[in-house]
């Protein structure tokens, strides 16, 4: 009994860093999942789509730019009298998606967003400005969002996951095919390097 004891606590440890490793996988595969349907949503319903994040509630789902008058028409919904606007000033609006795979998910106990934003290694600016401008005062400096666009293309957005024992796997968005990916620190940081050199390579010629 007392060898029994020792051997597991011995292998205690082990397993619990395993269960951190396995949950940080699955919020990386669950939120790239959430990505694919978002670039496909934008692209079968020619309309932006966002996958917001919020850092501080740990938590993702789906919004979509929609205009209440082709909502409207689309539902086969009356439009407003002699079949003008239902508003008075036509305008887009993100709204929440409600499908199943759109709802509000939560990150897996003990998984952060610890980066959300363009390239980690450049100061981005311009994106943080353009969401204080569009949310304002109302703006949880938690929030962010990566937006995929009709023909497929999407924000260049990187996000890392982090779990309680410091591990983290990141997700990134190519700006040109739309497509998510999950990587490592290793393969983030290759990818950070080739895009560099590129970048360099370009700007010499």
């Amino acid at each position: 009994m007392v060898l029994i004891a020792v051997l597991a606590g011995m292998a205690m440890p082990s397993f619990m860093s395993g269960m951190r490793e396995e949950r940080l996988r699955s919020g990386c595969r669950n939120l790239v999942s959430a990505c694919r349907v978002a670039r496909s949503r934008a692209v079968t319903r020619a309309r932006p789509v966002r996958v917001m994040l919020d850092a501080h509630q740990h938590v993702y789902s789906l919004a979509e730019l929609v205009d209440p008058d082709e909502e409207a028409e689309r539902r086969g919904q009356p439009l407003g009298p002699g079949g003008g606007s239902v508003t008075p000033e036509p305008t887009r609006e993100w709204i929440p998606v409600q499908s199943h795979m759109g709802r509000e998910r939560k990150l897996p106990t003990g998984i952060t967003f610890s980066y959300v934003g363009g390239r980690p290694d450049q100061e981005d600016t311009e994106r943080r400005s353009t969401r204080d401008e569009e949310l304002g005062s109302t703006r949880n400096p938690g929030t962010d969002w990566v937006e995929f666009y009709p023909d497929g293309t999407a924000e260049d957005t990187y996000i890392e996951l982090t779990n309680t024992a410091d591990n983290a796997l990141w997700v990134h968005v190519d700006p040109i095919t739309g497509v998510p990916q999950f990587l490592s620190k290793e393969e983030i940081s290759r990818l950070l390097a080739t895009t560099s050199s590129g970048a360099a390579t370009g700007a010499s010629q």
